[in-house]
């Protein structure tokens, strides 16, 4: 659900979440919106966080997020840094390639409308599986293969990784596979599980 709209619509910023409705605080959210009349809702919430510490992406010459579901949440705010960033000249990084790997088509509509209108020209690719069951392009991200992809011709890649256990797993095996074959790689895993 997106709760409020992007700045563009409201000049004053803004926070959008994305919440998948399961128990407890996340199916209270989800009856109080289907409940209420269609529109912007306001409530009060409270937040946590963050945790961790953002992944330095400072001394790459590309980026390479990876997400799996609900952690492209997570790399959106990597994709509008390095959007705000090229803009204002200070990237090092001249590419960024957000690779997600999605079942539930209806958050494929929300990560697009959460991508800056200039992405591309700035340098951000997407490269994105649908694995659900209602047709569209199936099938598994081609991990390894975005990965050598990526790794050719560049002297320091970070790589960025939110998905759950076993896709980050796979991510992290394929990353060390490439470790010595050239470039640099900084990894950086982040966790959406609890």
């Amino acid at each position: 659900y997106q709760l409020t709209t992007e700045t563009s619509t409201y000049p004053k910023p803004s926070i959008t979440f994305i919440i998948r409705p399961f128990k407890g605080i996340t199916h209270n959210i989800h009856n109080l919106l289907i409940n209420s009349p269609p529109g912007p809702q306001s409530f009060p919430v409270t937040l946590e966080g963050p945790y961790g510490h953002a992944g330095n992406l400072k001394n790459a010459d590309s980026i390479l997020c990876i997400g799996g579901g609900i952690g492209i949440t997570a790399l959106l705010a990597y994709v509008q840094s390095y959007t705000e960033s090229r803009r204002a000249g200070t990237s090092e990084a001249s590419r960024l390639v957000l690779a997600w790997s999605y079942c539930e088509r209806e958050f494929e509509a929300v990560a697009k409308d959460m991508i800056p209108v200039d992405a591309k020209n700035l340098g951000v690719e997407c490269i994105w599986a649908f694995t659900g069951e209602q047709g569209g392009t199936q099938g598994r991200l081609p991990v390894a293969e975005i990965l050598s992809a990526e790794v050719a011709g560049v002297r320091r890649l970070a790589v960025l990784v939110c998905a759950p256990g076993p896709m980050a797993d796979g991510v992290r095996r394929e990353v060390v596979e490439k470790v010595g074959t050239g470039a640099m790689i900084d990894y950086h895993e982040d966790s959406f599980a609890w």
